[in-house]
């Protein structure tokens, strides 16, 4: 319900129901290792201002192109265990881009990485738009679908790659059109070349929340009305299961069968709130603008009293029977990261989300290194495991003007999963959330 939290040795979560447990883990099988592919040329970064005509992109001026060049690329996908190995070719350009504006980070070596990363993001990309939890898992969740739709979006605006825009858009359609009773949509098998759902989901306020957060991300880099109009029902939908578990306090339940308040959760609900203003402004829909903006902030005030003095820190959990979760800072998962989340989306801003973070990279100096050990809580049992990846703790850097340390992170995220040959735990989601980190760092909108 929170983040993607998988961790090579086991997955970390905690017990429905229980008031004292720890948030309940995301259940995600294990996938095979696959081979990075080609690269995306990046043509220069864009900025959009959203009206309700659409985005106006404006290009990133004082560049200069290089080189052009084309290869041809030969990727072998290891399927899982009882399905066939397959071998493809594809033709790829890259377009070598110097842009002579201060701040940026080097465009030559974002092109690369920003490409190897939407490449696999691809890999798991099936007919129907759904993006796998790992390329040949034969699982999906739309909340993880969502991420790497949210970052397929943005790769669009970095790279002036208009087809990007277009497989995000396909993951919402995908999305959309298995909305059931309520808007909500349920994690799926893949079964005969599409997906039959299973009827149970991570989270449904985190999951609605990152499908607004793709939808406007595909709007902004692709300016596209009609899309957007065709996908008005399902974003009035995703607001109405957002307030289906809105408490009084203005705080969400992840699901109705499951009553924990996650301060993650919380964070990414009310980024996909923010984005149902935006994108109800574009669709001419004053009313549904006013209910989601109205939502986002009893939701943003709820969270304000979770301050605790005490701690330093923002309770990250409030259990059914009104039990609240202190922040331990010395674990990385789940207390930590919960700061990031709140900081990453925009509830905690000025000198209180940079004393949270400083205090977090002071005392999570792994945080960064997914191969190495930290402390964390799992299943109610803390222990030292592999740190995991975690690229919205750049967010939160970048978007708190700490671009060193997020530029940092973000270079040592992205060497790991090179190093490893995308191997799980890496996956289309945290790739997603990767390309969203360099585009913060190149100046691009925070989510």
């Amino acid at each position: 319900m929170i983040g993607i939290i998988v961790a090579a040795s086991g997955l970390l979560g905690g017990t429905a129901g229980s008031s004292a447990a720890p948030r309940a883990a995301r259940a995600v099988s294990t996938g095979p290792t696959t081979t990075q592919a080609a690269a995306v040329g990046l043509v220069g970064s864009t900025t959009t201002s959203p009206s309700a005509a659409g985005p106006t992109p404006t290009a990133v001026s004082g560049g200069s192109t290089s080189t052009t060049s084309s290869s041809s690329t030969t990727t072998t996908s290891v399927s899982p265990p009882g399905t066939s190995t397959t071998t493809s070719s594809s033709t790829s350009s890259t377009t070598t881009t110097t842009v002579g504006v201060a701040g940026n980070r080097a465009q030559v070596a974002a092109s690369a990485q920003v490409g190897a990363e939407v490449t696999f993001i691809e890999s798991a990309q099936l007919a129907d738009g759904a993006i796998t939890t790992y390329p040949g898992s034969g699982e999906v969740w739309p909340y993880l679908s969502n991420y790497a739709a949210m970052g397929l979006a943005r790769a669009a605006s970095m790279t002036g790659n208009a087809s990007l825009a277009g497989e995000a858009w396909r993951e919402i359609g995908w999305y959309a059109a298995n909305q059931g009773p309520g808007g909500v949509v349920t994690n799926a098998t893949v079964s005969g070349g599409g997906t039959v759902p299973t009827g149970d989901v991570d989270s449904t306020d985190a999951t609605a929340g990152t499908f607004l957060l793709a939808v406007r991300d595909a709007w902004l880099a692709s300016g596209d009305q009609g899309r957007l109009t065709a996908s008005a029902g399902a974003v009035a939908a995703a607001v109405s299961v957002i307030e289906s578990t809105q408490d009084s306090d203005g705080l969400t339940w992840a699901k109705p069968s499951y009553h924990v308040k996650y301060l993650m959760d919380q964070a990414e609900t009310y980024g996909g709130l923010e984005a149902a203003v935006t994108l109800a402004g574009a669709l001419g829909d004053p009313a549904l603008a006013t209910r989601a903006g109205s939502d986002a902030g009893r939701l943003a005030a709820g969270v304000a009293a979770l301050w605790d003095p005490a701690t330093g820190a923002y309770d990250w959990a409030v259990h059914g029977d009104g039990i609240h979760q202190t922040t331990d800072w010395s674990l990385l998962y789940p207390d930590g990261l919960e700061q990031v989340w709140a900081v990453a989306y925009g509830l905690v801003s000025g000198p209180r989300a940079a004393d949270l973070l400083a205090r977090f990279t002071a005392g999570q100096g792994a945080w960064a290194e997914p191969t190495a050990s930290a402390r964390q809580e799992a299943n109610g049992v803390v222990s030292s495991l592999a740190a995991n990846y975690w690229p919205v703790g750049v967010w939160a850097l970048a978007t708190t003007g700490s671009a060193p340390a997020a530029s940092a992170g973000e270079d040592s995220i992205r060497a790991t999963a090179g190093s490893t040959t995308d191997a799980w735990p890496y996956t289309p989601a945290i790739a997603g959330e990767l390309i969203i980190g360099e585009q913060l760092l190149d100046g691009g909108p925070a989510e």
